[in-house]
């Protein structure tokens, strides 16, 4: 399960059991040795559980047990909160906080740091959730896709969907011949967020797949029928 940071950053805990993975383990990403003063991590958000919460490492206070002090990176820009994208600028507010409990963190993140901004954006081989729209169905619900960057231009991003493969709830497929693109420009506002994938090699059967960490990966996305999957 992941857990939120405290009361200020995080609401109440999202108790679904997230499920197994098959072939890697997601929690050595998040080991508490990992952690250096200047990083930045994405923690749980409190509305659904995902990974949307950005903190800044500002002081390593122990390894074990766990603390860290960090600041909390808020968007530069409105986000909405219907259909929250993590794509675009963030500035550190004044507040010091500290977190002791490593689980409330999902990965430690990519960014470029400018003029006291910190930039987040889709790099090259990640694999992120993205809205197929960003208006809800007539059932209530958000229409995603999972995606793996595949190349990254002055203007456009390509994007290779990623689908469930046969019996496997965690391990997901490339769709090459699927490859789109999307606008730098109008459709950033359309990516969720990074979801912690691993590509399987060596795997027999599974060369070229990945398996994704569950923890990041909307139920519905996981929970289909097996007749849906290749």
């Amino acid at each position: 399960k992941h857990v939120p940071c405290d009361d200020e950053l995080a609401g109440s805990l999202n108790s679904e059991e997230v499920p197994e993975t098959w072939f890697y383990d997601f929690g050595c990403l998040r080991s508490e040795k990992l952690f250096v003063s200047g990083q930045v991590w994405v923690s749980y958000n409190h509305r659904d559980g995902m990974p949307r919460d950005f903190l800044q490492i500002k002081k390593v206070v122990n390894v074990n047990p766990f603390r860290v002090q960090v600041t909390l990176l808020k968007p530069v820009n409105k986000i909405s909160t219907e259909c929250p994208s993590t794509c675009g600028c963030y500035r550190a507010d004044d507040k010091l906080r500290m977190i002791s409990d490593v689980d409330c963190f999902s990965h430690m993140v990519m960014c470029v740091s400018s003029r006291g901004t910190v930039g987040i954006y889709p790099v090259k081989g990640q694999v992120w959730l993205l809205y197929k729209n960003r208006e809800t169905n007539l059932s209530g619900g958000i229409n995603y896709e999972i995606v793996e960057v595949s190349r990254v231009m002055n203007h456009h991003i390509s994007l290779i969907p990623l689908v469930k493969y046969r019996r496997y709830r965690t391990v997901f497929l490339e769709q090459s011949a699927m490859e789109f693109q999307v606008s730098k420009k109008n459709e950033l506002i359309r990516f969720s967020h990074e979801i912690p994938a691993y590509k399987l090699i060596g795997t027999i059967g599974l060369e070229g797949c990945f398996e994704l960490d569950p923890a990041a990966i909307p139920p519905q996305l996981i929970d289909d029928d097996l007749e849906e999957m290749l």
